[in-house]
């Protein structure tokens, strides 16, 4: 209720999808704000992991998640994807395997999506998330322990569902470039 998303935020996350079909998820980098709205630092979740616009390989992120349980992808309001995506989903979206995910039900909502395809990561920031006392992520925070249980379920899920590359670096996703370049790289 209290994010904020840039004047041309949907446009720019329509137009990362739109320009890479293979692409079933597009957010950005993000900026952290105070209850006034003043920037703060950045911290684990909202820091740029890639220092340009890429294409991440979406299966090898899923699997990354799994053994790195950190939202680099962020809130809802930070993510956009097709509704033709989104409706090919047979469970609620914060479900995996038949549980829901606490805590962290984005990222099993992100993980079905990036299970049929790729995301799109655009570095110019497109939203502002504010943090504040009362916010109910920021008291889950607070307080050591809190979504650990929602974390160990994902992570499970993960692995139940077969998503998990169990023979491979967990620690490296292929990334693409979005500039003309479109030079690959494992990161």
């Amino acid at each position: 209720d209290d994010d904020l998303i840039k004047p041309d935020a949907i446009h720019n996350l329509l137009q990362a999808l739109l320009n890479n079909p293979g692409a079933t998820l597009a957010t950005s980098k993000r900026e952290r704000i105070d209850e006034q709205g003043e920037l703060l630092a950045d911290d684990i979740y909202t820091v740029n992991p890639f220092g340009a616009d890429v294409l991440v390989k979406g299966d090898e992120l899923v699997s990354f998640l799994a053994d790195n349980t950190i939202n680099f992808i962020g809130e809802p309001s930070c993510t956009l994807c097709r509704k033709a995506d989104f409706e090919r989903f047979t469970e609620r979206p914060t479900y995996l395997n038949g549980k829901g995910i606490g805590w962290v039900g984005d990222l099993a909502f992100y993980a079905k999506l990036l299970r049929m395809g790729d995301l799109v990561y655009l570095s110019e920031p497109q939203t502002q998330f504010r943090v504040s006392s009362q916010q109910f992520s920021q008291i889950g925070r607070d307080k050591v322990g809190i979504g650990e249980k929602g974390h160990a379920d994902f992570r499970q899920a993960i692995r139940d569902l077969g998503w998990y590359r169990s023979d491979s670096d967990n620690n490296q996703v292929q990334v693409a470039r979005l500039d003309s370049s479109g030079v690959a790289m494992r990161f």
